[in-house]
């Protein structure tokens, strides 16, 4: 039997950072969208229940500086665990040692994984956003939906959050004043 180590080694943490990165930064309606463009049904227990709390923002002065807490900001997290106990069929000898079986009509059955944990933070108070994040997150662990993950929910939400940076940028650059000193002849 798997744990959720093995799964997790098969995919580098970096992408998970990522996934979690975009998907805090979108928006619930935007993922909720792409999410159910997947057409899963997940099965999953709460850990954590959605629960709302104070985390302390650490700042530097002017990037470099020495840290100072600016302030306290609202965040909410969620933890769940998949109910997976999806198998494939056994293609090794059934006298492997440490490897878990299950015999379905007559065809055994290897348990692929075990205690699939997901986890949602966001900044604010939305609980649904935070429940959906975990889910996805948990789904992005297993490899047969990483890439569906990376393709139909990830990609599709960088390229939002790209744009609207972009515009951002344009309308900043169009309001920007360039200073400069003349210097008279002499």
């Amino acid at each position: 039997m798997h744990s959720v180590n093995d799964v997790k080694n098969s995919h580098p943490v970096k992408n998970r950072q990522q996934l979690l990165s975009v998907l805090s930064k979108s928006s619930f309606d935007d993922i909720n969208r792409f999410w159910q463009s997947l057409s899963i049904v997940p099965s999953y227990s709460l850990l954590k229940a959605p629960e709302v709390g104070m985390t302390m923002v650490r700042a530097k002065t002017g990037g470099t500086g020495q840290a100072f807490n600016m302030g306290e900001m609202t965040v909410t997290r969620t933890v769940i665990r998949l109910n997976v106990s999806e198998g494939h069929l056994k293609e090794s000898s059934s006298e492997e040692k440490g490897v878990e079986e299950k015999c379905v009509e007559e065809e055994c059955v290897e348990e692929k994984y075990t205690d699939i944990i997901g986890f949602g933070y966001t900044a604010g108070r939305d609980t649904k956003k935070s429940e959906l994040i975990a889910v996805v997150d948990a789904y992005f662990q297993l490899p047969e939906y990483t890439d569906l993950i990376e393709e139909k929910i990830l990609q599709p939400l960088r390229n939002k959050q790209r744009h609207q940076e972009e515009s951002e940028a344009k309308k900043v650059d169009a309001t920007k004043v360039n200073f400069f000193t003349m210097v008279r002849g002499e």
